[in-house]
């Protein structure tokens, strides 16, 4: 608790509406994704560093194939929608 109001104070974690314009924390998670290794896919987002926010990770972001484990180099964003 005492942890969440040290990051809601700082002025560094600005994650609103303003923050859009600036770097990729609130991308969409719609994106179809597919391993390029075992050809399946799942509905969510590719994990990237943000530029602004670099010390922030979305854990819900893949940072691998949910069904072989392959690193994210093999993952694509499909062109299909969800």
């Amino acid at each position: 608790m005492e942890f969440q109001k040290l990051y809601n104070n700082n002025t560094n974690y600005k994650l609103g509406p303003d923050c859009v314009k600036y770097c990729i924390c609130e991308r969409k998670r719609e994106n179809v994704i597919v391993c390029s290794r075992c050809k399946q896919s799942f509905v969510g987002r590719i994990s990237q560093r943000c530029p602004k926010h670099p010390e922030v990770t979305f854990l819900m972001d893949a940072r691998q194939c949910a069904f072989c484990g392959a690193h994210a180099n093999f993952l694509k964003v499909s062109e299909t929608k969800r």
